[in-house]
């Protein structure tokens, strides 16, 4: 369990300094992902995806080993931050959902909420219509084009 607990360490520290390359090292080569805004990511486009999130990052309160999930399954509890909006409220409580198999991460997903992203984007609009779906929708149309026409490039 120590080797786990370093694992997941290190990987919060690789986000929070974008070193993909690192974190390509600590993840599977089958890595699944999960993200409210951009969904279900291949691995490939998981790399793509952390070039794409230089300018956010993670702080982690919390390690929680659930024991309904099985081996290898934790749960990280903190704060996405938005390092790139410079306003009072730039952080959203996220929680983070990692699987280790074989000392590699396998599986990876965040959960957070859109309608407190979209606050954060745009502060009127987002807190006037950010729990809507149509506008949700707007936001995962608009983040998943950004990311592929980077895998594009």
């Amino acid at each position: 369990m120590p080797d786990e607990v370093y694992l997941i360490a290190e990987f919060a520290k690789m986000l929070n300094k974008a070193d993909i390359n690192r974190l390509k090292e600590l993840c599977s080569n089958q890595l699944q992902f999960f993200n409210p805004l951009f969904g279900y990511l291949k691995s490939e486009q998981v790399h793509t995806f952390w070039e794409l999130q230089k300018a956010n990052g993670v702080q982690i309160n919390e390690l929680v080993r659930p024991n309904d999930l099985g081996d290898g399954y934790y749960k990280l509890l903190g704060k996405l931050i938005f390092l790139s909006v410079h306003n009072a409220a730039n952080s959203i409580p996220v929680q983070l959902h990692i699987r280790i198999e074989n000392k590699k991460i396998t599986e990876y997903s965040e959960a957070f909420s859109l309608h407190k992203m979209a606050q954060i984007q745009n502060p009127f609009w987002g807190w006037l219509l950010g729990w809507n779906k149509y506008y949700q929708n707007r936001m995962k149309i608009k983040a998943r084009r950004e990311l592929f026409q980077m895998l594009e490039e």
